[in-house]
């Protein structure tokens, strides 16, 4: 027997596989312990490999949930390389998904699987309350000089030449420095940021869609590996240098926020109240432990710093990036921000607040709502979950696709439209109230009605586009989004102060199979002008 018949034999077999699955798929199934539906599912053409259009998802995200959406209806799922995954939309089915809580749903039990090979399994722990501390209102604002100062510093150095210059790297080393400074303090982000940035970079921007899902090892996992092993001796180096200081000091002299972490784990001396730099820390004592618990304290301690500052680091570059992009290119939109922010005092100024900056927020709500295409993830844990009239069994892997959620025209009808983004034949009359610009479209004054969420940027729970997804929906929304806000409006708004332009756009914006801002791919280049006069001037330290 020749090879091509071979070929043609398998090709057959394969044909075959799939209408036969085809047709056992069209018939409902039912779940044999609940007697709820299954979710209709894709055909495994290949075994293991499952639908050929499923690898597509790690390639297109959103436009794979939204084609089979339409197919199979608010709930489908298929194999893709031995994970079976399960898709939802849908108001009713969004809003049981979204009210879980941890005990039905776990988040950290999803990406472990979706990214634990990427970036580590280790990282996804449970966020504990000095994390919550580190990320509250109230610390952030206290923060903000420093979100300013190093804003300021970093910009001012490179844009002071006046050139063309890739944006990425410098907002990638200036968010680590910021998270770094807050975290630990200014001398660790001078000796350790710069390669820091270089090292989270590979973790979160170095793409290969299958590295993640395949079982076999890639140069990117390899690279990824490399990367997270000099970040984790950086932090356990940093931490065991803190210890000293504090133990030999008793803590006087010791900037950061790691000092209430050493405090908390290392102090003989329990914190009392919020873990928070406005208490009034104790003498720091060292409490006597044995070796293995002393290790067991270390390395809790590197992997919640390495988790907050990959956190803070993950999607602030990219949303940064992306919101810059757009005003760069929407000069009517720009000029509002512009007029704005000279109202207002500028970055660094006493009285800074970025409440104020109405129209960056809702440029940068609709700049990251047309760039959050991945997957909202979750496992399903104990005896399986009833979302609605299916049944999903335990360690199903569920998902709300954020490029769905934000584009769904339901969510914009009615809400308010500029002129600018309303169709050329639309009456003036049409485009004042009633008609909404497609949800495909980028148009801030979609906004219009916002309102501040406390001191997010998110919609209130009455506003019509309080269920976008950017950052997580009912229970899981992104803690740190308090401080990616203030990163993001500081370093944006101190950028602004340049005349800019366009220099080379991306190759391409990347659609991740996981929750975030897609991903820039190539250089992003601006051509740095003059300083503009009078708008936004830092006075100074």
């Amino acid at each position: 027997m020749g090879f091509f018949t071979l070929v043609l034999l398998g090709v057959g077999a394969l044909v075959a596989r799939y209408f036969v699955l085809l047709f056992a798929n069209s018939k409902p199934r039912r779940d044999a312990h609940s007697g709820l539906l299954l979710p209709p599912a894709l055909p495994d053409i290949v075994p293991y490999l499952g639908p050929l259009a499923g690898v597509g998802y790690l390639i297109d995200p959103l436009s794979f949930a939204k084609i089979n959406h339409a197919r199979l209806g608010n709930i489908f799922s298929c194999t893709v390389l031995g994970k079976t995954l399960t898709f939802v939309q849908g108001p009713e089915l969004i809003s049981a998904y979204s009210s879980a809580s941890e005990s039905d749903f776990s988040l950290l039990e999803a990406y472990k699987i979706m990214l634990g090979k990427l970036v580590g399994h280790d990282v996804f722990q449970p966020i504990g309350k000095e994390v919550y501390s580190a990320l509250s209102a109230a610390r952030v604002e206290r923060v903000l000089p420093i979100i300013s100062r190093q804003g300021v510093d970093c910009i001012d150095k490179a844009f002071q030449q006046g050139a063309e210059i890739d944006i990425i790297p410098l907002i990638n080393e200036t968010v680590v420095k910021i998270a770094t400074t807050v975290l630990c303090d200014a001398a660790t982000s001078d000796a350790f940021g710069v390669q820091l940035a270089k090292d989270l970079h590979v973790l979160q921007n170095d793409h290969s869609p299958l590295a993640g899902f395949a079982p076999w090892a890639t140069a990117v996992t390899a690279r990824r590996a490399e990367a997270k092993t000099r970040i984790l001796q950086t932090f356990r180096d940093v931490a065991q240098s803190h210890l000293d200081a504090m133990t030999k000091s008793g803590g006087e002299g010791v900037d950061g926020f790691i000092t209430y972490l050493v405090h908390h784990r290392f102090g003989a001396e329990k914190l009392t109240g919020k873990l928070d730099s406005s208490a009034v820390l104790p003498r720091f004592v060292p409490r006597k432990m044995s070796p293995a618990e002393h290790a067991a304290q270390m390395d809790g301690l590197v992997l919640l710093l390495y988790g907050m500052v990959f956190g803070a680091h993950s999607n602030t570059v990219m949303a940064t990036v992306s919101l810059l992009f757009d005003l760069l290119e929407r000069p009517q939109t720009l000029r509002k921000i512009l007029a704005e922010a000279a109202a207002h005092p500028g970055v660094g100024e006493p009285g800074f607040d970025l409440r104020n900056h109405v129209e960056l927020n809702r440029a940068g709500s609709e700049s990251w709502r047309i760039r959050s295409s991945g997957g909202l993830w979750r496992q399903v844990r104990e005896d399986g979950f009833a979302l609605g009239e299916y049944a999903l069994p335990k360690g199903s892997l569920v998902t709300i696709n954020q490029g769905v959620v934000n584009r769904d025209e339901a969510l914009y009808a009615g809400t308010p439209v500029s002129v600018a983004a309303a169709s050329a034949t639309a009456t003036a009359a049409a485009t004042s109230a009633t008609v909404a610009p497609a949800a495909e479209a980028f148009d801030s004054e979609r906004y219009e009605k916002f309102t501040l969420d406390g001191d997010t940027q998110s919609p209130s729970a009455s506003a019509k586009c309080a269920q976008a997804a950017t950052f997580g929906l009912g229970r899981h929304l992104c803690p740190g989004r308090l401080l990616a806000y203030r990163i993001v409006g500081c370093l944006v708004l101190t950028m602004l102060r340049y005349d800019l332009k366009v220099g080379k756009q991306p190759k391409m914006w990347m659609r991740l199979p996981i929750a975030g801002i897609d991903r820039a791919v190539g250089e992003a280049r601006v051509q740095v002008g003059n300083k503009r006069s009078g708008q936004m001037v830092h006075p100074g330290k």
